[in-house]
C-alpha cells in the first residue's frame, strides 16, 4: 500500500533520509525518517560525510519534503522523469537503489508471472550476480520503492496534475493525494499546471538513433540530442538526471518491439538466460493481451530488462556534467553508454572542450569516488585513481558491450 506525506523538518533530517535509502538500511523510509527527525546529530553527522565525498544532491533539501513509501518502480521512473528543468518542473530527492538493496517481494497485482519473475531474480543473486545486474528480471509494476522529494508547492502540483492525467489508475490516485496535501498545506488557489513534456501509453513516436549536436563556440550554447535505445533499469537512472530531457518512446510502443537487454554477468549463467528469455515470452504475451482490452495494467508487466528507443535532450552545462558523471566508472554500467556516446561526439566535433569533458580522474588527475563505486572501473584498475593518458583511453576501459533478444 502507498503511503504519502507531506511534511516540514531541517533540510538536514531530509538529506540524511535520502542518504540511508540509499543503503542497505532495512527500515522503512518513514522509520528512517522519525529516526533522524529525533536524533539530529547522526543526521548532520551522515550528510557532512556524503557531501566530503562531493555527492552534492543532498544539499538540494529544501524545509519541506514529500515522502512517498510502497510506489512501483513505474511510478518513480514517471516521477522523476518530469523532473527536470527542460519540463519546468524544478526539485530534488533521491529513491531507494536497487543496485545495494535487495528485493525480498513483490506486489500481488503482478501475480505467478510476478512471483516468477522474484524467484528467477533471487535465483540470480545466489549465483554471485549483482544486483545491478539480477534486477533485470523484475516487473516494473510488482517491484516497490520509496522517494524523498523536495520542491516548491507549485512544482509539488505540477507533478500531481500530471500524475492524474496518466492512464493508470494508481498513478492517478497518487496524483490526487499529492495534489490534496500540498493544496491544504499551501492556503493557496494556485492555477493548474502541467510539465512542458509528457509520457504517453498509448500510441507511437518515430525516435530516429542518432546523434545531433550545436553548439556555436561557448559551453552555454551546446544542444545535444541522442536518440537510441535501452532498458528500462537504464531509463530508471537517466530521467534523475536534472538538467537533462528524457523523452522515451510511448510505453505500449516498448511492449509491442518485444526487446530485452542480456545484462553483462548473465553471459556466464545460461541457464539463467534461458530462463529469462522465457519469461520475458509470457511478459510479452500479457503485455499484448492486456493492451488488446485497451487495460492499462500491461505497464505492470514490463519488465526493467525490457528495452525502450528514447531521446535524450542536453544542453549547455548540463551536458558537459552528464559527460563528467557517466562517462565514469563509478557509474553503472548501462549508463555509461550514453555517457560515452555524449562525450565520444563532443570530443570529435568540439576538440576545445577537451579539458571540460570526462570523468573526475581526467579533469583533476584523481578519482574521488568511493571503492564501492569504482570497484567495476576499468579506469581505476589500469592508474589507480591517476590521470589515464587520454579520454580515447577512458573510452575503451569503460566500453560495455550490450546484448539484447526479442520474442517476436
Amino acid at each position: 500500500m502507498i503511503e504519502i506525506r507531506l511534511v516540514k523538518n531541517e533540510p538536514v533530517v531530509f538529506g540524511a533520509v535520502g542518504a540511508a535509502i540509499l543503503d542497505k538500511d532495512t527500515r522503512t523510509i518513514l522509520e528512517i525518517y522519525e529516526h533522524y527527525t529525533e536524533h539530529q546529530d547522526e543526521a548532520i553527522k551522515l550528510v557532512d560525510r556524503i557531501l566530503k565525498s562531493k555527492h552534492m544532491i543532498v544539499g538540494h533539501f529544501l524545509p519541506q519534503a514529500i515522502i512517498i513509501q510502497g510506489l512501483t518502480r513505474l511510478g518513480a521512473m514517471y516521477i522523476w522523469r518530469m523532473i527536470n528543468t527542460q519540463s519546468l518542473v524544478f526539485a530534488s530527492g533521491l529513491e531507494t537503489s536497487l543496485r545495494i538493496s535487495k528485493v525480498a517481494s513483490v506486489r500481488p497485482n503482478v501475480g505467478k508471472l510476478g512471483q516468477s519473475s522474484l524467484n528467477l531474480y533471487q535465483k540470480a543473486i545466489g549465483l554471485g550476480i549483482p544486483a545491478e545486474d539480477a534486477r533485470a528480471v523484475l516487473l516494473e509494476g510488482g517491484t516497490e520503492t520509496n522517494i524523498i522529494l523536495s520542491a516548491s508547492h507549485r512544482d509539488y502540483l505540477k507533478i500531481a496534475n500530471a500524475l492524474m492525467s496518466a492512464d493508470l489508475p494508481e498513478l492517478q490516485e497518487m496524483g490526487e493525494t499529492i495534489s490534496k496535501l500540498v493544496l491544504e498545506d499551501s492556503k493557496m488557489n494556485i492555477p493548474r499546471e502541467l510539465p512542458a513534456t509528457t509520457w504517453p501509453f498509448w500510441g507511437e513516436e518515430k525516435i530516429q538513433q542518432r546523434i545531433s549536436l550545436h553548439c556555436t563556440g561557448t559551453i552555454p550554447s551546446i544542444t545535444v540530442t541522442l536518440g537510441t535505445e535501452q532498458s528500462y533499469y537504464t531509463i530508471a537512472q537517466l530521467v534523475r538526471e536534472r538538467p537533462v530531457l528524457i523523452s522515451p518512446e510511448p510505453l505500449e510502443q516498448a511492449a509491442r518491439s518485444g526487446s530485452f537487454d542480456i545484462p553483462l554477468s548473465f553471459s556466464e549463467h545460461s541457464d539463467i538466460v534461458r530462463e529469462y528469455k522465457e519469461l520475458a515470452l509470457l511478459l510479452h504475451q500479457e503485455q499484448m493481451t492486456r493492451i488488446s482490452n485497451k487495460d492499462p495494467t500491461f505497464a505492470d508487466f514490463l519488465c526493467l530488462g525490457q528495452r525502450s528507443k528514447l531521446s535524450i535532450t542536453l544542453n549547455g552545462y548540463g551536458a558537459i556534467t552528464f559527460s563528467q558523471k557517466r562517462c565514469c566508472g563509478a557509474a553503472q554500467r548501462p549508463i555509461r553508454i550514453p555517457g560515452i556516446q555524449v562525450t565520444r561526439n563532443l570530443l570529435a566535433k568540439y576538440p576545445d572542450f577537451e579539458k571540460e569533458l570526462g570523468p573526475g580522474c581526467w579533469k583533476t588527475g584523481r578519482c574521488i569516488e568511493s571503492p564501492r563505486f569504482r570497484a567495476n572501473c576499468g579506469v581505476f584498475a589500469k592508474y589507480n585513481g591517476q590521470r589515464p593518458d587520454s579520454l580515447n583511453e577512458v573510452f575503451k576501459l569503460l566500453a560495455t558491450p550490450q546484448r539484447k533478444f526479442s520474442v517476436i
